[in-house]
């Protein structure tokens, strides 16, 4: 869809969004429930998958990764980094035994806060998407992930998320925190 977006202003014509605005809600095999609670969502699927072992990540993609700029951060993220530059849809990974109960997208509250994984802690306001379970908040949507639920070597119960999130929603939020990643940079355009 960036591409074609891309080749749209190119062309001068017209670009239209092929996608409905956000389910209300959906359910995975596992049967957690999903909310959605903000018009900002465009797309959101979340999938779960248990894994017996979790290998180090194979030397073609490591390649890959390094070829396009991408640090290595073990096999789950560099996954869903591979798929990012190779297609264009940045994913996120989450660590399933940390999430408790429902996952909803929704707006941040005041004051709200996140560790994140670039070891920094942002404070979000009410025009910040997030990504939240009942207890925490998970990732700042679009942008960057949790700390506190990020997959690392020992996770064997994984969440894969891939959405689409309202490009000047995630731009407002990564220039207001500072935060310029991959995957905000994609969701923008």
């Amino acid at each position: 869809m960036g591409n074609a977006r891309e080749i749209a202003c190119i062309e001068k014509e017209h670009f239209k969004i092929p996608l409905s605005r956000g389910a209300e809600q959906q359910v995975d095999e596992r049967g957690l429930n999903v909310k959605i609670e903000t018009e900002k969502v465009l797309n959101y699927t979340l999938s779960h998958f248990s894994l017996d072992t979790v290998p180090a990540t194979p030397l073609i993609l490591q390649v890959l990764l390094k070829r396009s700029n991408q640090g290595l951060h073990g096999l789950l993220p560099d996954l869903t980094n591979t798929v990012m530059t190779e297609l264009g849809q940045p994913m996120h990974v989450f660590d399933a035994d940390t999430v408790e109960g429902t996952i909803t997208v929704r707006m941040a509250k005041k004051g709200e806060t996140l560790e994140a994984l670039d070891e920094k802690t942002y404070t979000l306001s009410e025009e910040d998407m997030v990504i939240a379970d009942e207890k925490k908040i998970l990732a700042i949507a679009g942008i960057i992930g949790g700390k506190n639920s990020g997959a690392t070597e020992n996770t064997r119960n994984i969440f894969i998320e891939a959405a689409t999130f309202d490009p000047v929603s995630v731009r407002k939020t990564s220039q207001r925190l500072n935060i310029r990643t991959d995957s905000s940079i994609r969701f923008e355009k």
